[in-house]
Parts: C-alpha cells; sequence; structure tokens
C-alpha cells in the first residue's frame, strides 16, 4: 500500500498518497440533466477538514453505494487542486478531485470525534451588520459554521413567495424563524429552509415542546449552517 499522508500536509497536483477521512457531510449537486456531481466535506484523524468532489465518472475504483456520512474511508491517487467557491466550507487552500482511478475504500472507524467548531456569537452578530461580505475566520472566508444555544423561540412553518424549480420538491417554499441564546444573553435569529423546517418542527413537537417554549431550556446544536442575506435580512439559517 502507499504512504498515508495527512490533510495539512497535501501540496497541489497528484498525489499517489493516501488519506484517512470521515465523511461529515455528503450531498449531490445536479449538473446538467440528470447527471449529478457528490460534493463531500472529509476530515482526517488531525480534525483537519478539506472539501472533496466526485465528478460523474466513470470512476474504477469507486463504489458510490457505499459512501455515507459518520463513516471512515481512505483514499488514494487523487487531484489536490485550489478550490473554486469564492467562500469555501472549510479553511484548507486545496480542495480534492477524484479521477478515474481514484480509489475510495470503506474502512473500521478509527474513533468517533464529531470535529464541531463552534462560532461565538459576538464574532457572528459582527458578520450580520457587515452586509455582503464574507465570513471570515482566521483570515480565511468561510460559508458554513457550526452553532449551539438555547431554544428560545419558534415560529410556525409559513410559506415563502416562491416558484419551485423543475426537480424542487413543494417543501423548498417552506420557512421557519427560530432563535437561540448564548451563555451571555445574547440572541441570534435563524431560519430553516425546505424541508429542515418541517425536520425542526417535527422534532420540536414530537417532544412535546410549544412554538414559544418558556419553561425548562431546550440546548440545540446546528451543524454546517450559513451566515447571509435571507429575506432582506442577514441571519443564519
Amino acid at each position: 500500500m502507499s504512504e498515508q499522508i495527512y490533510l495539512s500536509n497535501l501540496s497541489r497536483g497528484r498525489t499517489l498518497k493516501y488519506v484517512r477521512v470521515k465523511i461529515l457531510s455528503l450531498w449531490r449537486v445536479r449538473i446538467y440533466g440528470f447527471r449529478c456531481k457528490t460534493e463531500m466535506l472529509l476530515a482526517d484523524e488531525q480534525g483537519t477538514k478539506i472539501e472533496g468532489t466526485i465528478g460523474c465518472g466513470p470512476f474504477h475504483n469507486v463504489d458510490m453505494r457505499e459512501l455515507r456520512e459518520d463513516a471512515w474511508y481512505t483514499i488514494s491517487d487523487f487531484v489536490v487542486s485550489v478550490p473554486i467557491r469564492r467562500t469555501p466550507n472549510t479553511l484548507h487552500p486545496f480542495h480534492i478531485k477524484f479521477h478515474s482511478d481514484t480509489k475510495m475504500t470503506l474502512i473500521y472507524d478509527l474513533y468517533s470525534p464529531n470535529f464541531f467548531e463552534f462560532a461565538k456569537y459576538s464574532v457572528i452578530k459582527r458578520r450580520l451588520l457587515e452586509a455582503n461580505r464574507p465570513f471570515v475566520i482566521c483570515g480565511l472566508f468561510v460559508s458554513l459554521l457550526d452553532l449551539c444555544g438555547v431554544v428560545v423561540y419558534v415560529s410556525e412553518i409559513k410559506r415563502m413567495t416562491y416558484v419551485p424549480g423543475e426537480y424542487d420538491a413543494s417543501t423548498a417554499c417552506n420557512y421557519l424563524y427560530f432563535r437561540l441564546m448564548d451563555q451571555k444573553g445574547r440572541e441570534l435569529p435563524c431560519f430553516a429552509l425546505g424541508h429542515y423546517a418541517a425536520d425542526f418542527m417535527n422534532v420540536w413537537t414530537s417532544r412535546g415542546y410549544q412554538a414559544s417554549f418558556r419553561y425548562q431550556p431546550v440546548f440545540c446544536v446546528l451543524r454546517f449552517w450559513k451566515v447571509d442575506e435571507f429575506m432582506g435580512m442577514h441571519l443564519v439559517y
């Protein structure tokens, strides 16, 4: 087997070495027609995060049916490139791309950290006041954040003025507004969109909570949320 390398030591270009990574998040992106690419957010044993892209293929050594979140894999013989997006989802200066000979193999779980990096409300609120500027951590632009706090308000699910695309579900028009509060009493406005609104409300009501919950505190953790403009307001969604 080839030599292992950590994500923090990657350099631009093709490498035959392998990395051991956990899939933190995985989603499909439609390119055209029914052709899709797969985007992933990955982390290695050191907690370093990087984005990865599996194009339309063909791929000889990747079983797309085996890919799932929270599982560990080895990836070998891949291309390291500069991220295309202006606001990438990690602080890593590079991006992993698959080519036809890239090999990705499911392995045993090394250990089970979630690699959370919770953002401070004070930093987020400054960003909310700075319109049209991406969120900055350590001098770099990022678009996804981890948040936590006590839920102090939850609205009913509402419907926005929106025309769904050809492949959009009807729930893409729905949204839910809620507020989180940190240990210093600072509140943060949040929106859940589409099916996330329904998922949030299903969990909320199934546990007997009311839309405006004012009894025992409910602690909430949000993973991979954005700070941006929505419906004319700057908030987290």
